[in-house]
């Protein structure tokens, strides 16, 4: 299988695509009745605003597009889910092959999404703003190492399309352009992209996609930002120590309900192996892992001082 794989790379994203085809057809098959994030999005989409609750206003968008060309059916919602969830194994395959030499590896990275339940399982239940950052983050960080590894106006400006689009699909999401800047300044190799006068390219995009909504959550703030930070905080505790215990007690579980599973998987697959790449050493491996690190220290300060 890895061999036909291996050369032929082309038949990892056809199988991606036969497995969300399948999920579409399996979604039209089981009872009609809607999950509480779809029934939200048919009702949201029978509109275009710049803001719509407390979640950023990207995936109704595409909702909306959706029931224009399908109605305001299962088919619409279905399709959508699972072409955003392709389009992100794809792009996040791509990234893969471009920034490790083996083509072994990249097709494990790949699959290796599969083994992550919130990229695999979960968004087929009822998620669909999570489904909206999954995408942009797969195309920010093709985006990024496509521009890292082929500067171009293209390149740049397709890093600030992605910025914005993550931006307006999830809000935590600056989280991540926030953390792979500073990865970027303390990884020598890479700063100089830094300095490049195409990075106002990037700023440009980015600032034209996320404007529109961006003076929208402005003047919605409080309604924009609550939720997220009740979930971090946990408003039902009564002090400010229970209030951050209980936040970073569900950012573990969290951690660990993510990356539990391809952490196993891949400790019995490749046992002695996997702690000796652990601490193996590249530039993008920094980076990567810089960009990781950086992200969760953010998430730690948003639970910390998020409430205050």
């Amino acid at each position: 299988m890895v061999a036909a794989l291996r050369q032929r790379p082309w038949l990892l994203f056809a199988l991606f695509g036969a497995y969300f085809a399948v999920n579409v057809v399996v979604r039209l098959v089981v009872p009609h009745s809607l999950e509480l994030d779809e029934g939200q999005q048919l009702f949201l989409a029978q509109w275009l605003a710049f803001g719509y609750d407390s979640q950023p206003p990207f995936y109704n968008w595409l909702q909306y597009g959706a029931e224009q060309v399908f109605g305001p059916t299962l088919l619409s919602l279905s399709l959508l889910k699972n072409l955003l969830l392709f389009c992100s194994y794809l792009l996040f395959g791509l990234t893969a092959f471009g920034v490790l030499r083996s083509r072994d590896l990249a097709i494990v990275a790949t699959l290796g999404l599969l083994t992550m339940p919130q990229l695999s399982f979960e968004p087929q239940r009822d998620l669909t703003h999570t489904v909206a950052v999954i995408f942009a983050a797969c195309l920010f960080l093709y985006a990024l190492t496509s521009a890292i590894r082929s500067p171009s106006i293209v390149t740049y400006g397709l890093t600030g399309l992605a910025i914005g689009i993550g931006f307006v699909a999830k809000y935590n999401f600056v989280l991540l352009p926030t953390a792979a800047l500073i990865a970027m300044l303390i990884e020598p190799e890479f700063r100089r992209r830094l300095f490049d006068w195409r990075l106002l390219v990037t700023i440009a995009v980015a600032g034209l996609v996320a404007l529109p909504h961006g003076l929208w959550f402005l003047e919605h703030f409080e309604l924009a930002t609550g939720r997220t930070i009740g979930k971090l905080t946990s408003e039902e505790s009564v002090s400010r120590l229970s209030q951050v215990s209980a936040g970073l007690g569900s950012l573990v579980l969290a951690i660990i309900g993510f990356a539990a599973i391809t952490v196993i998987l891949f400790l019995v697959a490749y046992k002695r192996d996997l702690v000796q790449a652990l601490r193996a050493s590249s530039p993008w491996s920094r980076l990567i892992g810089n960009i990781m690190l950086i992200s969760l220290f953010g998430l730690i300060l948003l639970v910390v001082f998020g409430g205050r």
